[in-house]
């Protein structure tokens, strides 16, 4: 009978013994697992700042760019070239479209409509020929304007550094004989050049 009850004690302990749980072994596993954790951290870091260093010098090179070509544009305007567009600031739609390919967010084609003497929009009177507000409907950066209508020949986002003559081109629709338009030019946010002159026509299109 004791020897009987001395084999039913080892067996409880040695069924105890192993469902026990491991506890320094189980440390060991939880320190080798965030060890390897924390290693990963550094280059993980590293690559977001190499990438964000990228997107910094791609941003340089744009703003750069941007700038050289409004200082072509500056110097078309002073040179005396009769401008084409209605009041616009910002990039133009192409050239916005490609940074948003390339993951990045451009600032939008700003076009205000001409202004009236009042201070508001200018609308069309002439109800036989023109009728509704003026509407801008296409915005163009070009090196050749047609001479029949003023609008831009064809549509360019670059041009060479030689280029004496940049335009931007924009169409309206319905516009009346004496509308006032103006024209500011800006560099990084500073105004380069402000001009303004009337249209001399009534016409449904015009450049």
């Amino acid at each position: 009978m004791k020897l009987h009850f001395l084999i039913i004690l080892c067996c409880l302990f040695l069924l105890t013994a192993c469902s026990g749980e491991n506890i320094p072994g189980t440390l060991r596993a939880d320190n080798a697992s965030w060890s390897t954790e924390i290693a990963q951290i550094p280059p993980t870091l590293a690559a977001y700042e190499t990438e964000v260093a990228a997107t910094v010098v791609y941003a340089s090179t744009y703003v750069a760019e941007v700038n050289q070509v409004n200082g072509i544009l500056a110097a078309t305007a002073r040179a005396g070239a009769t401008p084409t567009v209605a009041r616009v600031t910002g990039i133009v739609p192409e050239a916005a479209e490609e940074m948003r390919e390339k993951g990045q967010n451009p600032p939008l084609p700003v076009v205000s409509p001409p202004i009236a003497s009042d201070g508001g929009e200018v609308e069309m009177m002439d109800d036989m020929v023109i009728t509704g507000p003026i509407q801008i409907i296409d915005l163009a950066m070009t090196s050749v304007i047609r001479e029949s209508d003023g609008c831009a020949a064809r549509v360019q986002t670059s041009f060479p550094l030689a280029s004496s003559q940049i335009f931007i081109a924009a169409r309206a629709r319905n516009v009346q004989n004496g509308t006032s338009v103006e024209v500011e030019w800006f560099n990084e946010s500073r105004l380069v050049l402000r001009d303004s002159w009337t249209i001399p026509v009534n016409a449904e299109e015009y450049c």
